[in-house]
């Protein structure tokens, strides 16, 4: 129960801060903007802000979590 409340709690406090900088931002960038917001917010995980960003910035019409391309990683040779 309480990890429910929790998770509306960050989804609403990120809706917020994406709307009030969605006018000042470029499109394609609601999804970074997001993540740099949510991350320092205490006990809040990668995983949950990835989530929670990219309902949020989709919610408001702008792109969500950008998708990754397949095949196209960089190697490190040792």
């Amino acid at each position: 129960m309480a990890c429910k409340k929790v998770n509306v709690i960050l989804l609403v406090s990120m809706l917020v801060v994406v709307m009030a900088s969605v006018e000042m931002a470029e499109a394609g960038t609601c999804y970074n903007d997001c993540m740099i917001q949510c991350m320092p917010i205490k006990y809040a995980t990668r995983p949950q802000c990835e989530s929670q960003c990219d309902q949020a910035c989709k919610s408001i019409g702008q792109p969500g979590k950008p998708h990754r391309r397949q095949g196209h990683h960089k190697r490190i040779h040792h």
